[in-house]
């Protein structure tokens, strides 16, 4: 096994850095003495400018809800939080191919869109406190914002600030159909040759006094809901760093 000088070197910086010794009744005992929060802020995410897709986004979840932050491709000045769940899913009949059968299926977008232009933005992955941060100016004020999703709930939260006139911007959700997302890719080429694709039906919003949502049945029977709640509360006292 090879092993260099410099691994070695730098192991024992490592370790150096790492751990400390004491002595209990004349026995050696090893402890981390690590700062965990600014060791792991090193490593953070950080953007100067909105990530400009789904793969290049700010992402943040608990292993079954999630969402994943990047400019929308439709509207203006708008910061899309793309919804997702590992347990949404279609389960059609074995005969359908594994991809337009048992699939993950799209759910919709949470939309933070500005009342004015805008001219700068910055965003963090915040790893020890498991969050997005981002602030957002334009020529009518700031947006500053936080996002996470709770361990152990099954919601996305996502906190908003403003300045000037963005106390005007607007949070909506636009459901989206629960396509195959290998149908909604392939769809600009024609599909798949010799197959064709049934869709699930249409879903169907509503408003039930100050939460809004939408449903979605699927073939199968089976349906998924998701719903969007606001609640008002005083700023902050504190704005944190980005």
């Amino acid at each position: 096994m090879y092993f260099s000088f410099r691994k070695i070197r730098f192991l024992t910086f490592l370790l150096s850095h790492l751990c400390f010794f004491e002595t209990v009744h004349g026995k050696p005992e090893v402890g981390l003495r690590v700062n965990w929060p600014s060791y792991l802020a090193k490593h953070d995410l950080t953007w100067n400018k909105i990530p400009k897709d789904y793969f290049e986004g700010a992402f943040v979840g608990n292993g079954i809800l999630g969402t994943i932050v990047f400019q929308d491709d439709s509207l203006a000045n708008t910061l899309r939080f793309e919804i997702g769940r590992t347990d949404v899913y279609d389960h059609r009949s074995l005969e359908t191919p594994v991809a337009y059968g048992r699939e993950r299926l799209p759910i919709g977008q949470l939309l933070l869109t500005s009342k004015g232009k805008i001219l700068s933005s910055q965003l963090r992955n915040d790893l020890w406190n498991a969050e997005i941060r981002g602030q957002i100016k334009t020529d009518l004020g700031s947006l500053t914002f936080r996002c996470f999703v709770p361990s152990a709930h099954e919601l996305i939260v996502l906190e908003v600030n403003a300045t000037g006139a963005e106390h005007g911007a607007t949070i909506t959700f636009r459901p989206q159909v629960a396509d195959s997302p290998r149908f909604i890719f392939k769809k600009p080429i024609g599909g798949d040759k010799g197959f064709t694709y049934v869709h699930n039906p249409p879903f169907e919003t509503f408003k039930k006094g100050k939460i809004q949502g939408a449903t979605q049945t699927l073939l199968m029977g089976d349906d998924y809901a998701t719903a969007l709640g606001r609640k008002k509360n005083q700023p902050p006292e504190h704005v944190p760093s980005y």
